[in-house]
């Protein structure tokens, strides 16, 4: 009898040779149509493509249960590291609790593309300060280390 995975998981589906298809869905944010995508892997076994379908759809397994990492999440992870200076992931924390919206805090990784980014940012560039001052460049970007090529 064959497993069925709860809704978002996808499948993976071997066909020979070390290749995997590897199948998800999920709804648009616009319209809620379903985007469906398939991609063949190359992978050992099955656990490897099972590992590049989590990768594929954002989310993690934990203790048996999807778990998806949201931006907000993925921002403390990141500043959470203690390789950091103290003071350093203090304040990026607190730029990034102060001035990013909530909107993008919620949004799942595997959903975020760099246009997301780029509206945060055009937002953040129109944002005054609590003192009635624009946000200074490099604090609009602080808590977006991936678009650091975008000129403020």
């Amino acid at each position: 009898m064959v497993k069925r995975r709860t809704y978002g998981t996808g499948s993976v589906t071997e066909l020979g040779d070390g290749k995997w298809l590897l199948r998800t869905s999920h709804r648009s944010k616009e319209d809620g149509s379903r985007i469906r995508i398939n991609k063949v892997v190359e992978a050992k076994n099955r656990k490897a493509a099972e590992t590049l379908l989590a990768g594929m759809t954002g989310a993690r397994v934990t203790k048996g249960r999807l778990d998806t990492w949201t931006v907000d999440r993925w921002m403390k992870h990141v500043y959470g590291n203690p390789e950091l200076a103290p003071r350093t992931w203090e304040v990026a924390l607190q730029y990034w609790n102060l001035y990013s919206s909530d909107a993008l805090k919620a949004t799942p990784l595997g959903d975020l593309h760099v246009e997301d980014i780029d509206r945060e940012l055009d937002r953040l560039r129109n944002t005054v300060t609590r003192y009635g001052h624009p946000i200074a460049p490099k604090l609009a970007r602080c808590g977006m280390p991936i678009s650091g090529r975008h000129p403020m």
